[in-house]
């Protein structure tokens, strides 16, 4: 039998994803140098992530280096008594179809 272990590989984006959940970031320098990517590289990478609409912190560190920064931010609050969009989406359907003459008519 085999004693052969499991490796598990991580990426390059889970590294500097990691490092940008860090409470001090990531400058470019950092990523640049971890993932032995070209700066221009890692700055694409960071407009990727923010062209995604993940949440994108850029601030200054004491010594004055720029550092980015994955933030965690809650989801809206959604207002009491109002369903979801797919409920909603149902409800005009129904709607629609019953105005124009019933099931019949909508299929």
């Amino acid at each position: 039998m085999s004693n052969a272990r499991k490796t598990v590989t991580t990426t390059k984006s889970a590294t500097v994803r990691k490092m940008l959940r860090r409470a001090s970031g990531a400058t470019l320098a950092e990523i640049a140098t971890v993932t032995t990517w070209q700066p221009h590289s890692a700055r694409a990478f960071l407009s990727g992530i923010r062209k995604k609409g993940e949440p994108l912190q850029r601030d200054t560190r004491r010594d004055g280096t720029t550092c980015y920064k994955l933030i965690d931010v809650p989801p809206p609050p959604q207002p009491v008594g109002t369903p979801p969009a797919a409920q909603i989406a149902a409800s005009d359907v129904a709607a629609d179809c019953a105005a124009s003459g019933g099931v019949s008519a909508c299929a």
